[in-house]
């Protein structure tokens, strides 16, 4: 997903959504630290070391936990490979 909301269209973000739970943090959780913005609802987490953003946590539709991954993070991905839904978050 491709999303046009001033945050995401500011930093190139393309997300991919997953169940909260299918994500897990490998490495390097200490160095994260959170970004929230507009209605707080998602925690947008960044490296405080180099400021990369690979991911965000928050609440799918019907409540349950979602991750959005960054894929532009994801090094094996080829965003030219990938199918990219755009999204209008402008006018959300």
């Amino acid at each position: 997903m491709s999303c046009n909301c001033s945050h995401c269209r500011r930093k190139g973000f393309l997300l991919s959504f997953v169940p909260g739970d299918a994500l897990s943090i490998v490495q390097g959780e200490a160095a994260l630290t959170d970004y929230r913005f507009n209605q707080h609802n998602i925690a947008h987490r960044f490296c405080s070391v180099c400021g990369c953003q690979p991911f965000g946590m928050g609440k799918g539709p019907g409540g349950a936990a979602m991750a959005a991954i960054n894929l532009r993070c994801v090094p094996t991905i080829d965003p030219d490979d990938l199918a990219i839904q755009k999204v209008d978050g402008a006018s959300f």
